[in-house]
């Protein structure tokens, strides 16, 4: 299952989780422009032959703020416990994962040890998970996810869906008023 809650599909796409005491989108958008570096990202040069021709290179802070700008109307607050118990439950299921390998390794059933992969994906969750322990103690227990996609995702395909999906999955903000993360969904 994807991330944004109710929508399930085999599309990539990455989800933006924005954890902030209220929903309050001007206040998540003078955040953002605060790390606007964060944002300037390289267009895909094999999807965007015809922005690339026009001389766009890439997108900056204000590109993605116009994108959120267009599709406000679809977003909706969440709670940071509810995101919290959903990455607790992948969490689990590498935990799950990387002990049937470490069995099928020493059983001689796997040509290729897999469990160094699923100990990063277990240490990529205990990160997030302690970024959520942390802004809950600065009272931020809202959230909203914003999922940027090729093909899917409230804001998809056009430069900004894709370089926000491939380029900008590694963006992190940890500030007092607003917490930001990443959630591949693959």
């Amino acid at each position: 299952m994807k991330l944004r809650l109710g929508f399930v599909s085999n599309s990539s796409s990455t989800s933006f989780c924005f954890l902030m005491k209220k929903f309050d989108l001007a206040k998540m958008y003078e955040i953002m422009r605060k790390y606007q570096d964060l944002f300037k990202l390289p267009i895909i040069d094999a999807c965007w032959e015809d922005d690339l021709k026009l001389g766009v290179k890439s997108i900056n802070v204000n590109d993605v703020i116009d994108a959120i700008k267009n599709i406000e109307s679809e977003l909706y607050c969440e709670s940071v416990d509810e995101l919290e118990k959903y990455l607790l439950k992948i969490r689990s299921m590498y935990v799950d994962y990387k002990e049937q390998s470490e069995k099928d390794m020493a059983s001689n059933l796997l040509y290729y040890d897999t469990t160094k992969e699923y100990e990063e994906d277990i240490e990529e969750y205990d990160y997030k998970l302690k970024l959520i322990d942390e802004a809950k103690k600065l009272g931020l227990n809202a959230c909203i996810c914003i999922c940027f996609g090729d093909h899917e995702g409230h804001v998809e395909g056009d430069p900004i869906g894709s370089t926000m999906d491939y380029e900008g999955r590694h963006i992190v903000i940890n500030d007092p008023e607003l917490v930001l993360f990443t959630e591949q969904n693959r």
